[in-house]
């Protein structure tokens, strides 16, 4: 079975690259420079897929003043790329591009491209900031993913209500290391990654990671914060809570390390079967 990839790299800037307005990679830029793929195989679908991005100053945090950088030389690049299952090849079918003097879009030696792409565009390019976007066509057959045919939501406290919910049953689960529980919560999504990567169904379960996480006794689940707010993506479809710095309101910590870890849960409501962990 053929996967699909993002390839990505970026350097000297903070970033939010989405396909098809669901985030892949976000980043404050403090790294410097970041190439990385992120596997899409369950965001792409036949037909019509859209890369984008939103681009903003690098910074960096001292103390409790937050500082912007400058960028004398920003890039960023998009590639969507077809992984044959044939020898692991790989087959570029487009690419979104940014280059630019700092983040300043209205610099004659900034330029956004797209190659492969039906059309493309920038949203905005002011300085500071650059929003562009491509559209890509995919001929394959894929399955229709459940998170597409789901209901438009809005911000409202009645969908934070329900988002919470379903984050309260996961983190129950984690917190017990009830892996039923964990499994009956994750169902959805792992059927449809075992239809993404052509697996079964314990191997679905075991790309997600929440059962490793639940069996490691020096792995804690944090407790929850305070400052969380509701945040949708993939075109109101999807809804997904967060923190201050934008990260997932869901995080564990690993003792050994003192490594704090992010898991993203997105969620739906779809037609006739209600809220589901969907990614």
């Amino acid at each position: 079975m053929n996967l699909w990839v993002v390839k990505v790299v970026v350097a000297n800037c903070g970033c939010d690259l989405r396909v098809n307005d669901v985030p892949v990679f976000e980043d404050h830029g403090r790294s410097g420079r970041v190439e990385l793929e992120r596997f899409v195989s369950l965001l792409v679908g036949t037909g019509q897929n859209v890369l984008s991005f939103a681009l903003r100053p690098r910074r960096v945090e001292q103390e409790e003043d937050e500082t912007f950088l400058d960028q004398p030389e920003v890039f960023v690049e998009m590639q969507l790329i077809r992984r044959l299952s044939v020898r692991g090849a790989d087959e570029v079918l487009g690419t979104l591009r940014f280059r630019g003097i700092g983040l300043r879009g209205d610099d004659p030696r900034s330029s956004v491209d797209y190659a492969g792409a039906s059309e493309g565009g920038v949203v905005e390019a002011e300085v500071d900031r650059v929003l562009a976007w491509c559209r890509l066509d995919i001929e394959d057959v894929l399955p229709a993913w459940s998170w597409v045919s789901a209901e438009q939501l809005t911000v409202s406290d009645e969908v934070r209500a329900a988002v919470e919910d379903l984050y309260g049953e996961v983190r129950v689960a984690l917190e017990r290391r009830d892996l039923a529980a964990l499994r009956a919560a994750m169902e959805e999504n792992a059927r449809e990654a075992a239809l993404g990567f052509g697996c079964s169904m314990d191997e679905a379960y075991a790309i997600l990671g929440l059962e490793r996480i639940a069996s490691d006794a020096r792995v804690d689940l944090l407790p929850p914060q305070s400052d969380v707010r509701l945040e949708l993506f993939g075109y109101g479809r999807l809804a997904r809570l967060v923190d201050a710095q934008g990260a997932s309101a869901l995080a564990v910590r690993d003792t050994r390390r003192s490594l704090r870890t992010h898991i993203d849960l997105f969620v739906a409501r779809l037609p006739g079967r209600g809220w589901i962990a969907v990614r």
